[in-house]
């Protein structure tokens, strides 16, 4: 992931962030349904469909985009291996679990304002 920002972008920012709020929100806990590996599929599929400089230059709308994407993710219990394919990386994760994250992620969507001022 390193030079992923050289444009001047946020990219490394969104993930960090989105990785902390995993930790500290969505998905607390030792054996986390979603780990790291997940947010930076993520946000590889991410940069693939808005790959112009112009949509990493606001941080709030990035980091929005991709929650929504992780959202959408989670509640259809399938994100696709950037490397590896026809291989769903949630594939083996508990179903009760990833349905719990999405109502949080379904509640931060509602209301972001809090983690974005």
């Amino acid at each position: 992931m390193e030079g992923l920002d050289e444009d001047g972008g946020c990219r490394m920012k969104c993930f960090r962030v989105m990785r902390q709020m995993k930790e500290d929100v969505w998905c607390a806990g030792n054996k986390p349904v979603i780990t790291a590996y997940h947010l930076q599929t993520v946000l590889f599929w991410t940069c693939e469909k808005y790959p112009r400089t112009k949509d990493w230059r606001c941080f709030p709308e990035a980091f929005l985009r991709l929650v929504q994407k992780l959202h959408k993710c989670v509640s259809q219990h399938f994100l696709k291996h950037y490397f590896v394919k026809n291989t769903n990386l949630l594939k083996y994760a508990n179903t009760s679990d990833l349905d719990l994250v999405a109502s949080k992620l379904a509640v931060f969507l509602e209301n972001p304002v809090f983690c974005l001022d």
